[in-house]
């Protein structure tokens, strides 16, 4: 089954405790990941109208500011979702909180991650994956108001002047040591997340068909 990014959010608010990122996708059984950056962070709560069940997946605070969190977030949807939304809540008001809801489908449903997250203060981050087929996935807060997509990847919803970037390219073999960075913006990252989703597999018994058969 081939990977796909199902639906693209993003919202931000500027001195609130909470955000709201409202989510509509269109296939079933999807991965919803959701990439922050919680300037008075870090993130204490996620809940949606759907009632997914959110689960932390990493977070990095940015160079020189503590309590200032870049994190990824993940939850299954067994059913498309209808402008659903998610609330996020930070630690404390008085700080901005945005980021992007992305849902993916084709994902391995029992095992989504390919290996193990990076994360690091500093572009370009590197990831290895051991699947064929994965989408990679990269997260920056950056010193430049509006970075671009790094070689061969495309932003999930471009934001201007928002200080951060949230990236992808699906791959189809193996990656070592794959550089993820950025265009505009490259060197000069604060906090930054690389993760990748691995593809579903052929139901056991019936290798070597076409996809459409199965």
């Amino acid at each position: 089954m081939a990977l796909s990014i199902d639906g693209v959010a993003y919202n931000v608010t500027l001195t609130s405790a909470t955000n709201i990122i409202t989510l509509t996708t269109s296939l079933p059984n999807d991965i919803i990941l959701l990439f922050l950056n919680a300037t008075s962070g870090p993130v204490t709560g996620i809940s949606d109208a759907a009632g997914l069940n959110w689960q932390f997946r990493t977070r990095v605070s940015l160079t020189g500011q503590p309590n200032n969190y870049n994190e990824s977030w993940w939850a299954f949807s067994a059913n498309p979702l209808s402008a659903n939304a998610i609330t996020v809540t930070q630690n404390s008001a008085g700080g901005a909180l945005g980021g992007w809801a992305a849902g993916v489908n084709g994902a391995n449903l029992l095992s989504p991650f390919d290996g193990a997250v990076v994360t690091g203060n500093s572009d370009p981050l590197s990831i290895s994956t051991t699947n064929p087929n994965t989408i990679v996935f990269g997260q920056y807060a950056t010193a430049v108001g509006s970075p671009t997509a790094g070689g061969g990847f495309t932003q999930l919803s471009p934001q201007a002047n928002s200080f951060q970037i949230a990236e992808y390219q699906i791959e189809t073999s193996p990656q070592t040591n794959l550089s993820v960075t950025m265009t505009t913006g490259a060197g000069g990252a604060k906090a930054g997340i690389v993760d990748a989703i691995r593809a579903a597999t052929p139901p056991v018994g019936i290798i070597g068909l076409a996809t459409s058969e199965w």
